[in-house]
């Protein structure tokens, strides 16, 4: 029942992108693509990222990228510095969780960006390297959301994940206006996140959205933009 569901999801998000956002040149379904971001032109599975290092290349290269997606949309950019790369070797300096769990997570906190590098690399050698991309774009989400806003008397981080999830889907829509995105890519992004949705009855603090949840949120960024992204969640994206 959890494989249909994922597959009728994704179904209905692929063609509510292809009618809503069929005026923008993202999706081309037959066409190759060279690897996102302009970096590395070897098709579509950006293979010459061979190794785990390499990550922290592509990662380098998706938070300046960021950067122009924010001077775009007229929001602040991400602090050059304030990304940090963790491996197995550094993990200690990350508080997203217990050592050694750290490269295998990522984490925004107190104006921080903390990018895992076996959570990188792992999405990108199973989902494409759209993965990447969205994990980091999703953290950059939070620094994005207003912090006066926000509700400390809550115990759910639920809409602000939703609402990061938003904030991806602008930046890969943004993507697909200077670069082709094969609709397969977005089949593997969307199984990615649809994967990392949380089950409310499994989990005893449920700290991202379902399923559902998390493609619904990424699909209204990429199809609506970043201002759409301010109806999601508890606080308003600065």
């Amino acid at each position: 029942m959890k494989s249909c569901a994922r597959v009728l999801v994704i179904f209905i998000a692929l063609v509510t992108m292809m009618t809503v956002g069929c005026s923008t040149p993202s999706i081309y379904a037959d066409s190759s693509i060279v690897c996102p971001l302009g970096k590395k032109p070897v098709g579509d599975t950006c293979k010459n990222y061979s190794t785990i290092s390499d990550m922290q290349s592509f990662a380098d290269a998706i938070f300046v990228s960021l950067g122009d997606f924010a001077i775009a949309q007229n929001v602040p950019p991400p602090v050059m510095g304030s990304m940090h790369y963790i491996t197995s070797e550094n993990a200690q300096s990350s508080p997203c969780a217990m050592s050694p769990n750290e490269p295998y997570v990522a984490c925004y906190t107190s104006g921080e960006l903390y990018i895992g590098s076996m959570m990188l690399y792992t999405n990108y050698t199973t989902s494409g390297p759209l993965a990447p991309i969205t994990i980091i774009a999703h953290e950059y989400g939070h620094f994005l959301q207003n912090p006066n806003e926000r509700d400390v008397s809550s115990n759910s981080a639920v809409p602000e994940e939703n609402q990061a999830d938003c904030v991806s889907g602008a930046y890969v829509a943004w993507l697909g206006t200077k670069q082709q995105i094969k609709l397969s890519s977005l089949i593997k992004l969307l199984g990615m996140i649809w994967d990392h949705g949380s089950n409310p009855y499994m989990e005893p603090f449920q700290i991202h959205g379902t399923p559902p949840e998390r493609t619904s949120a990424f699909t209204t960024g990429y199809d609506d933009g970043l201002s759409a992204c301010n109806a999601i969640g508890n606080v308003s994206i600065s």
